[in-house]
């Protein structure tokens, strides 16, 4: 008997979000400190900023699910991968 235990689709989204999570586990303890240091109030700057970080994710993603659920699978990846790539680089 070949029975599939959890699907591709299931699987790839399990992933993107792993990485979505490691990667904001990552900036986000030292986020506020660094908005802190430039002079800001860390509490407001920080909530502010992520949010506006998030819409334009969010948007993308919805779009490329009615385009392609699959492209979804793609894109959210490598902009995980890309962003760590930019965020190690300094």
């Amino acid at each position: 008997m070949n029975k599939k235990i959890v699907s591709i689709n299931i699987f790839l989204l399990g992933m993107v979000s792993f990485l979505t999570d490691l990667s904001s586990e990552m900036i986000m303890p030292i986020f506020p400190m660094f908005i802190t240091a430039l002079g800001g109030t860390g509490l407001g700057v920080f909530h502010t900023s992520t949010g506006m970080a998030m819409l334009p994710a969010s948007v993308i993603a919805g779009l490329l699910w009615q385009y392609d659920p699959i492209a979804t699978f793609i894109y959210e990846p490598s902009s995980v991968f890309i962003r760590n790539a930019l965020i190690s680089a300094h």
